[in-house]
């Protein structure tokens, strides 16, 4: 039997030891879950497996063993897990700002980048609140990237900032497919990725990325909530709600 074989046909009774090694690493392992412990492992497995199924030359075995590998076209789990990681091994650091700044100075970079798109901002002109700027310049960031990417061309990205009660309301608005019930379901999983297929619908698959998993974890460590609305017609908006004072100085993602 190959060792792909045999990683293929064995892949659950290897993942059950992994866990019960995993669970040995401590503190790290505590808290964490079936899926938390495996760590990917599951899919850094298959990835090994097809890579030993595909047909290889002597030349390209040895530039890979020499880490020059081809470029592959789409993302690796072991590179998810590596950007994982990192967004998510990160704290916090907050201090009074000013949202609405920090929200224009992002339209402006964006319009700059996609001179081709009109962004619309709607905003007060001030929003005082007690929030890292840094993590939330990369949540708006990321939304108003996805949203020019999947949003329909020639139409307008709209992001509105509002004071909610004792929130900041962020809303980054697109026209274009409409993300399906099954696709919403792991619209922030790490793991999970969506396209829109030819019929403009978004389904589970590969394409929406990494960005909305690590704008949902800065969303998680401020205290605040993410979600999305979208439905023919009206087109998709990603609604984000963050407390203008969060209680902690400094928290964990």
């Amino acid at each position: 039997m190959r060792l792909a074989e045999f990683i293929l046909d064995n892949i659950e009774p290897i993942l059950e030891q992994w866990e019960i090694f995993a669970r040995t690493l401590t503190p790290a392992a505590d808290g964490l879950d079936s899926v938390g412990l495996r760590d990917h492992a599951e899919q850094m497995l298959r990835t090994i497996a097809a890579d030993l199924q595909t047909p290889q030359s002597h030349a390209e075995r040895i530039l890979k063993s020499h880490g020059e590998g081809p470029e592959l076209g789409e993302t690796t789990a072991a590179q998810t897990h590596a950007d994982i990681r990192q967004a998510t091994g990160f704290t916090i650091s907050l201090s009074t700002g000013d949202f609405a700044h920090a929200c224009r100075s992002m339209v402006e970079e964006a319009r700059a980048c996609h001179p081709d798109r009109e962004i619309i901002l709607q905003a007060a002109p001030s929003l005082a609140g007690s929030f890292d700027r840094a993590r939330l310049e990369q949540v708006i960031t990321n939304l108003i990237g996805n949203a020019i990417e999947h949003g329909e061309a020639g139409t307008a990205v709209t992001v509105t900032l509002k004071a909610a009660g004792d929130d900041a309301l962020l809303s980054v608005h697109n026209r274009g497919p409409v993300i399906d019930a099954a696709a919403k379901a792991t619209l922030f999983s790490p793991m999970v990725r969506h396209i829109h297929d030819e019929a403009g619908k978004y389904g589970a698959g590969a394409g929406l990325g990494l960005g909305l998993y690590i704008a949902s974890a800065i969303v998680s460590a401020h205290q605040g909530s993410i979600e999305v609305e979208s439905t023919a017609g009206k087109g998709t908006t990603f609604n984000v709600r963050i407390p203008l004072q969060v209680a902690a100085v400094a928290q964990k993602s």
